[in-house]
């Protein structure tokens, strides 16, 4: 069998996204070769491998000292949660307002620390899940996320929302809402939705494209 050119393969697997490169790549020397090219990645991706994978690290990362920080902090409130709810009758008011405020601060950092966790968790949730969608239907995606939103912020900020919207207006819109619509379900389709954060808003695939730092490329 005559063995397929670099320039062709190239052709062909810029057509795939980033989770099929990595399959393709074992295939063989000559798949991989193309296959992990950052040319390849960067056409398919948007990044290359060394920088997607680089991305996946920094999130694990984040998440490793998320969650160190946030045992901390459960330390700390229980810690100023004894001190406040003990019941001390010599303890005057200062003493007691110092012992509220600790408290309330300890609760506010383990909060924080929670969320933040929450978060770290979620984008790497959405990091795994952009390697299934290719790079011209993420920024289209993105990008009709940005251009609906803009649209009813104008509209809002004209104050036409505030009065009957002429046709023109409501054309507008209802395009813009179709067109976003429609790529949203085409990135949803490509996404495993059982790995994927719960979703938290409408048009939750158009929203993860237009997450940081997915609405770009390099």
């Amino acid at each position: 069998m005559e063995k397929l050119s670099g320039d062709l393969l190239f052709s062909i697997f810029q057509e795939l996204d980033a989770k099929t490169l990595c399959v393709v790549s074992q295939v063989s020397k000559d798949f991989n070769a193309v296959a992990d090219s950052d040319a390849t990645w960067v056409s398919v991706h948007g990044f290359t491998r060394y920088r997607s994978l680089e991305i996946l690290s920094e999130l694990k990362v984040a998440i490793s000292k998320f969650d160190e920080a946030l045992s901390i902090a459960v330390e700390v409130e229980i810690a100023a949660g004894l001190v406040y709810f003990r019941r001390d009758t010599g303890r005057d008011a200062d003493a007691e307002a110092l012992a509220r405020a600790n408290f309330e601060s300890a609760h506010q950092i383990w909060k924080a620390t929670k969320l933040d966790l929450a978060k770290a968790t979620q984008d790497l949730s959405i990091a795994y899940q952009m390697l299934r969608v290719p790079v011209r239907l993420r920024l289209a995606a993105a990008s009709a996320n940005s251009d609906y939103y803009f649209t009813c912020r104008v509209y809002n900020a004209s104050g036409r929302f505030f009065r009957k919207l002429s046709q023109i207006e409501i054309c507008g819109v209802d395009a813009a809402r179709i067109h976003l619509t429609k790529l949203d379900r085409e990135v949803t389709s490509l996404m495993d939705l059982s790995e994927l954060a719960k979703a938290t808003t409408f048009w939750w695939g158009a929203v993860c494209c237009a997450r940081s730092p997915w609405a770009t490329k390099m």
